[in-house]
């Protein structure tokens, strides 16, 4: 499937953000985007984006830091 190939390519810049620090949706959106990376539609990251591409790869995120912000 085309989104989880997709997907896949993005892991590795996925995770090296969230190992940067970055721990909401909100965070990885404003990195992916600042660090040029587009959507698959070639458009920006918006936070439920990213939490749909974060399930995608079951990758988890803070939900303690996701509600506060």
């Amino acid at each position: 499937k085309a989104a989880d190939e997709f997907a896949e390519r993005l892991r590795f810049a996925v995770e090296r953000i969230m190992q940067e620090g970055c721990a909401t949706t909100q965070a990885i959106a404003d990195e992916l985007n600042a660090s040029g990376f587009p959507t698959r539609c070639g458009g920006r990251w918006q936070r439920g984006q990213v939490a749909r591409l974060l399930k995608r790869l079951n990758i988890a995120v803070n939900a303690t830091a996701e509600k506060a912000a």
